[in-house]
């Protein structure tokens, strides 16, 4: 599906494996918004670590990977993703406590 959509090709598929990037975490890289609204509407985890090395500690989120490419647009987008699901999470407690 990532060859299909041109998010992927026979060059960033070693580094997939490699850095264990997911598919949101390359389509953010990629710059491809509508593809990342589509995998965290199919449950994507937004705070998903990718690392370079073993230590998952030090990974980096789709966020970060948004940030460090310089795309405003994905930054606010994430973020905004994230301030929805914060809300919701937030709102489903307040329903189960009372």
């Amino acid at each position: 599906i990532l060859c299909m959509a041109g998010i992927a090709d026979s060059y960033i598929f070693p580094h997939i494996f490699q850095k264990r990037l997911t598919p949101l975490h390359l389509a953010v890289l990629r710059g491809h918004r509508d593809l990342a609204r589509m995998l965290l509407d199919a449950g994507a985890d937004i705070n998903a670590m990718v690392s370079h090395c073993a230590d998952l500690n030090h990974g980096q989120s789709p966020l970060m990977h948004a940030v460090e490419s310089s795309n405003a647009d994905m930054v606010y987008f994430l973020i905004e993703v994230i301030r929805v699901g914060e809300e919701r999470r937030v709102l489903s407690h307040k329903m189960t406590v009372n």
